[in-house]
């Protein structure tokens, strides 16, 4: 198999005593943080994706995802499924941390093209309109998203706070912009909850050979507000734009966006009324982060320039948005 590489022997004797899997080999597919994910392979079965978390517990973002794919696989709703190990749990623990194993989705990523952006409306749609609460699906308990408010709020405004002082004179619009959003996106807390993805945008999607459109990288998944996770999708509709003063947001694919969304779900009056806030919330969210890192010596300044320039347009993205309903 060329490109891939064996794995280290105590992982690959792990998923052989665990998985069944016979001389498997991987390729790397992303680094991130306390994180590794794997694409194995062997001659016998059918690929799968591996999470390798190198901690000693399982981040509560991994046991939301992990509770959330077994709803999904329950109603039947296309996703990666939890493989078990031969013992029946969803997780492994092994000798430099624990394993998450699923089933991999072959297919291409969705694009930023007009139908690309109906297809993920509508498979948001979708998921948003199935009926779970906490404790529902025959027993299984879906927790909390992890990207709601709640959780993410605190910590970047503590990250905002920690530079005050020292904000650059042509920063301090955005730093305001980013820390008075944020402190109003607690409102949205009220809003319906729904299964959400929390993540979604055309690379964390494909289209399988039949056409199935189906959500990857279940990362901070739950019960959280739709609303919030349909302003991710439409905040991020030019994400394959760089960062410019001048990058307003494409009319074409918000409409597009919505078009497939709203054949599954309708916006309650009060989502309605608090979607540009669920818009400019990630960015402000993913902004204030990436401020923070540049202040610290990481990251480029034109990430959070990106981000903050969707949080100037999430009125006008809300207004084209909802001009469709």
């Amino acid at each position: 198999m060329a490109g891939i590489l064996p794995m280290h022997d105590f992982l690959q004797s792990t998923l052989n005593a665990q998985y069944g899997f016979q001389e498997p080999a991987i390729r790397l597919l992303k680094t991130e943080h306390s994180r590794r994910v794997y694409r194995v392979s062997t001659a016998e079965q059918e690929d799968m994706v591996v999470r390798e978390y190198r901690t000693d517990r399982l981040p509560d973002h991994a046991e939301s995802q992990i509770a959330t794919l077994l709803y999904l696989e329950e109603v039947g709703f296309a996703a990666p499924r939890i493989i078990r190990n031969r013992s029946g749990a969803t997780s492994t623990l092994t000798a430099s941390g624990i394993l998450v194993a699923l089933s991999f989705m072959e297919g291409p990523c969705l694009g930023f093209d007009l139908p690309s952006m109906e297809s993920l409306g509508e498979v948001l749609g979708r998921l948003h309109a199935l009926h779970v609460t906490a404790g529902s699906g025959n027993g299984l308990r879906v927790p909390r998203s992890t990207f709601s408010p709640e959780f993410r709020v605190p910590p970047a405004l503590q990250r905002l706070e920690s530079f005050a002082n020292r904000v650059p004179a042509a920063w301090r619009k955005a730093y305001d912009g980013f820390k008075d959003t944020l402190e109003k996106s607690t409102a949205l807390e009220s809003l319906p909850l729904t299964l959400v993805h929390s993540d979604p945008f055309p690379e964390n999607a494909i289209r399988r050979l039949d056409g199935t459109v189906v959500l990857l990288d279940w990362d901070d998944a739950g019960l959280g507000q739709a609303a919030i996770d349909l302003g991710h999708a439409l905040a991020t509709s030019e994400a394959d734009q760089n960062y410019a003063e001048t990058l307003r947001p494409s009319r074409e694919r918000i409409l597009a966006i919505m078009k497939g969304y709203v054949r599954h779900r309708t916006l309650s009056a009060a989502e309605q009324a608090a979607l540009s806030l669920a818009i400019a919330y990630t960015p402000a969210e993913y902004g204030a982060n990436h401020m923070a890192a540049v202040m610290a010596g990481s990251g480029k300044p034109d990430h959070w320039q990106w981000w903050w320039t969707r949080v100037m347009a999430a009125s006008e993205t809300a207004r084209v948005a909802l001009s469709c309903l």
